[in-house]
């Protein structure tokens, strides 16, 4: 009977986790999708870049906004955890005032450990398009 009931809990939490995971992929596509829907052209090189503002959508895009009130909307090679909870964040740039796809990171300030997190692609965002984005956030919670 105990395994009948240990084997019953695992098949739960599974499918619990594989659900979790579905929908988790299914949000970080909406960026993805959006930029292809829109045909957002992907950036090598941001020139003359200094970062003003930062905001997070999820653990895979983010927007920067530039000094030059530029937006960007950013996605990571790879899965950077807590950024929806950290405080602040930093550049890591390979060219002093310029932002590079491939080359350049994210640094996400948290207790204990910072994370790198670099930079697969960098699209320039309309004030327009910023707005559907954050509302495409705010849909998908």
């Amino acid at each position: 009977m105990k395994k009948i009931i240990l084997i019953i809990i695992s098949l739960s939490l599974i499918t619990a986790c594989a659900t979790s995971n579905k929908s988790g992929n299914s949000r970080l596509k909406i960026y993805d999708a959006y930029i292809v829907e829109n045909q957002l052209k992907s950036l090598n090189r941001v020139r003359t870049f200094k970062m003003q503002n930062w905001k997070e959508l999820d653990s895979k895009h983010l927007i920067l906004s530039s000094f030059h009130k530029k937006q960007y909307l950013i996605t990571f090679k790879n899965i950077c955890n807590d950024l929806s909870i950290a405080p602040s964040i930093a550049l890591k740039q390979s060219m002093n005032n310029s932002l590079s796809a491939k080359f350049d990171a994210v640094i996400v300030s948290t207790t204990p450990v910072n994370l790198t997190c670099y930079i697969n692609s960098i699209h320039e965002l309309t004030r327009e398009q910023e707005q559907e984005v954050l509302d495409l956030k705010k849909s998908n919670k």
